[in-house]
């Protein structure tokens, strides 16, 4: 596992990610530049950035390092991950699609989490 630590206690892929503030720039290139040198990605480090630019409302970037970690992860996506993916999807490109992202959750990962998030996103 590769975790050096750099200032404010940030891994090297956090500040790399969080110094690009381009929103032009694509993540996914510094995520699998990332791990084509041999380091390794773990889930936490990747729940730390989405949530951290997602506080910066860099929310398409977010949603990009959600999408990367979907598209790589050897595990299922937890219920929290996909309620965090669902939010992005309907700031980045709004409700309609992430009602169309909510119709394709599996029914068996549909619980208490996912409907809070689609709740908030309704603003009821």
């Amino acid at each position: 596992m590769y975790t050096t630590k750099t200032s404010i206690g940030f891994s090297a892929l956090e500040n790399r990610i969080l110094k690009n503030g381009d929103p032009r720039t694509s993540m996914t290139p510094i995520l699998n530049q990332w791990v084509e040198q041999g380091r390794e990605v773990t889930r936490p480090v990747l729940h730390r950035i989405i949530t951290r630019l997602a506080n910066y409302r860099r929310f398409s970037h977010a949603l990009q390092v959600s999408e990367w970690m979907s598209n790589n992860s050897k595990n299922d996506l937890s219920t929290g991950d996909i309620a965090k993916r669902l939010n992005l999807i309907s700031k980045v490109h709004g409700l309609e699609q992430a009602e169309k992202f909510f119709k394709g959750i599996p029914e068996a990962k549909i619980g208490f989490k996912i409907y809070a998030a689609l709740l908030n996103l309704l603003d009821i």
